[in-house]
């Protein structure tokens, strides 16, 4: 059986953003303190629309994320540029 894995489309994405706007504070600290012993670039895999990754990238990590969801990344994408913009 060949099954394509599914990802998150357009709406689910939309909802998913408004739904989770931000990485809980826990989980947040928990990855920063991981990201303080990692000994180089860090990967971040299924990164979604980056709560995590933007803010790891925010203090200083070199993190790359991948997701299977070309909606997700798009959202990522522009909050980075956003952030980016804002920054100069």
């Amino acid at each position: 059986m060949n099954k394509q894995s599914e990802s998150y489309r357009e709406l689910c994405t939309e909802f998913y953003v408004l739904d989770n706007p931000h990485a809980p504070l826990d989980a947040l600290r928990y990855y920063l303190a991981c990201a303080a012993e990692a000994n180089g670039s860090i990967l971040e895999p299924m990164c979604g629309a980056g709560r995590f990754l933007i803010p790891l990238i925010e203090e200083g990590y070199d993190v790359t994320g991948f997701d299977n969801s070309p909606h997700m990344l798009e959202v990522c994408r522009n909050k980075c540029f956003e952030k980016k913009s804002i920054h100069n």
